[in-house]
């Protein structure tokens, strides 16, 4: 499948994310798996590194916006706030945070072989739990670039 068709997938579930429709995202989601041509797998690791991307793209934004500079680092925390090491975190998920990490910091190969680890692992719940992750930072992400004033991807727009 093409790139814009990727993308138009996820920008319709990003969407459908912020309008409270967690349903429809999972089904857009089920959209780029379930193709006629046996490319399923494929299609969600091109998604994955897309909303790696985007959200790597849209924290470099913020960050430029705010008019902060250097390396960036990110925290993982409970509801409470509290910290929580990335090594206590389950598997997809550390493997998603440490791609959007490296991808922050344009390590692009590192962000890859997470990225990579991820779908060698052939866990379907796991994978469709990092993608609702990757789902939820990228529309947390857009909602607080539109806030801010700070770019977004242009193909993730939904004004684009």
């Amino acid at each position: 499948m093409t790139e814009d068709w990727t993308r138009s997938h996820l920008r319709d579930a990003v969407c459908l994310l912020r309008a409270e429709d967690p349903q429809g995202a999972i089904m857009a989601l089920e959209n780029l798996y379930q193709t006629e041509e046996d490319t399923g797998l494929d299609n969600l690791r091109d998604a994955a590194n897309e909303l790696v991307s985007a959200s790597a793209q849209m924290l470099r934004a913020l960050s430029e916006h705010a008019g902060a500079g250097g390396e960036l680092q990110m925290h993982l925390g409970d509801l409470e706030g509290a910290p929580i090491p990335v090594d206590e975190v389950e598997p997809p998920l550390r493997a998603t945070y440490r791609s959007l990490l490296a991808e922050l910091n344009e390590d692009h190969e590192s962000a890859a072989i997470q990225l990579d680890l991820l779908f060698a692992r052939d866990e379907p719940q796991e994978t469709v739990t990092a993608l609702l992750h990757l789902l939820l930072w990228a529309a947390s992400l857009l909602d607080d670039c539109e806030r801010g004033g700070a770019r977004v991807p242009a193909w993730l727009s939904p004004h684009g």
